[in-house]
């Protein structure tokens, strides 16, 4: 009976917690769900924002980007191997670019 009392005196510190382990045992796979997908979320945000940060067009000759001057027009050589990009100026004068077969 002594035991009883004893367990039951230390079990008691702790009721106020018993609520809350009542939720976690009912809810614990709709936590767990919604923490994995908010790591998808941020790590999707995190490659769109890595994406926005990279330049679509880099010009081949002279290394503008399409970040640096966003009205500068680029077009890419279909003579060119790899379909290298160039801006206005370096369209027209560039050497093309051989396929290297080793």
């Amino acid at each position: 009976m002594k035991l009883l009392d004893n367990l039951q005196r230390r079990l008691g510190r702790f009721a106020y917690l018993y609520p809350d382990f009542a939720i976690l045992l009912f809810f614990w796979h709709d936590i767990y769900l919604r923490m994995k997908s908010g790591q998808r979320r941020m790590a999707g945000q995190a490659a769109e924002i890595k994406a926005a940060n990279t330049p679509r067009h880099v010009c081949a000759i002279c290394g503008a980007t399409s970040l640096s001057d966003p009205k500068m027009s680029f077009r890419y050589c279909s003579k060119c191997a790899g379909g290298a990009c160039y801006c206005a100026a370096h369209i027209q004068s560039h050497q093309h670019l051989a396929e290297n077969r080793e």
